[in-house]
């Protein structure tokens, strides 16, 4: 975490976790690739490409995340910017209605993340995809990242910040 001043707050993703993400990528790809050089049978050696191909490309994703400035949540008085490797998504203040934690289950896992609710500007209005996440997970959107703070942590720095910036009243849990 890095502090550009007191107006402007700069978060970044857990440098140990993507360190950790690349060390396993890397790893299950030279295994992936040691195994195709002895192995003879065909179907064997299709899974063991596509399996080399998946962890390597995992760990060039990984590497890239690494670079200063691919990743980072900007929180300022014009409200969000979260940058991730594959873009740039802008959400001003006014716009939020609230944060709050919602949960992704995945087979055996559950993953709590923060995710923001957007006051609706006209009724009826909403994306396919808005509606979608609101379905889904109760959120209009996501943060893709805790960077590195628990949740509750990040949840209680972006409901303060909003209501400073906005100017809003906390809101109530629909």
């Amino acid at each position: 975490m890095a502090r550009a001043d007191d107006e402007v707050l700069i978060l970044r993703p857990s440098r140990v976790k993507w360190i950790g993400l690349l060390a396993g990528g890397g790893a299950l790809t030279a295994v992936s690739i040691a195994l195709l050089l002895v192995e003879s049978h065909t179907a064997d050696r299709v899974g063991l490409i596509l399996s080399a191909a998946f962890f390597g490309l995992a760990t060039i994703v990984a590497a890239c995340q690494l670079v200063p400035g691919t990743s980072y949540l900007r929180i300022g008085p014009d409200g969000l910017v979260m940058k991730t490797l594959w873009r740039t998504h802008r959400q001003a203040w006014e716009e939020i209605e609230r944060f709050q934690v919602y949960e992704v289950r995945s087979g055996y896992s559950t993953q709590r993340q923060v995710g923001f609710v957007l006051r609706e500007s006209r009724p009826g209005t909403r994306s396919f995809g808005r509606s979608l996440s609101r379905t889904l997970a109760g959120v209009d959107g996501g943060l893709p990242d805790t960077y590195g703070l628990g949740v509750r942590e990040l949840l209680a720095l972006l409901e303060a910040r909003r209501e400073r910036y906005a100017g809003a009243q906390p809101a109530t849990k629909r």
